[in-house]
């Protein structure tokens, strides 16, 4: 079974872009939604892919915007 796992840990991975991982660092982990998005984790893929401005965060604030940009 520990093959099968482990095989399918390598087959099926997912490459993650670190620069969401930084900017959702950033965020205050809220996931109020207050963004439009529906939690922090999508809005920083959304500002990574460019759909998003880093400024739609309202409890992170304007430090938060300048620290994204």
């Amino acid at each position: 079974m520990s093959l099968v796992l482990g095989w399918a840990n390598r087959a099926f991975h997912v490459e993650v872009d670190p620069r969401i991982d930084t900017i959702e660092d950033l965020l205050p982990a809220a996931n109020c939604g207050a963004c439009g998005y529906v939690g922090c984790g999508e809005y920083a893929e959304a500002v990574v892919n460019s759909a998003a401005s880093p400024s739609l965060c309202p409890v992170g604030g304007e430090g938060t915007a300048e620290d994204i940009a």
